[in-house]
């Protein structure tokens, strides 16, 4: 992995910290991952019975 630094100060200015944006991970499909079976559904969530 590369390390990149990144000027905070906007993001202290308005309230925010690095803490709380980092706290949010996009979803990772099977189909974005090389070699993994696909098992995401459409939508994702459970199943609907």
């Amino acid at each position: 992995r590369k390390i990149e630094l990144v000027d905070a100060r906007e993001i202290f200015a308005n309230g925010g910290g690095i803490h709380c944006i980092t706290q949010q991970q996009p979803r990772v499909c099977d189909r974005d991952v090389p070699g993994r079976p696909q098992t995401a559904r459409p939508g994702g969530g459970r199943a609907r019975r």
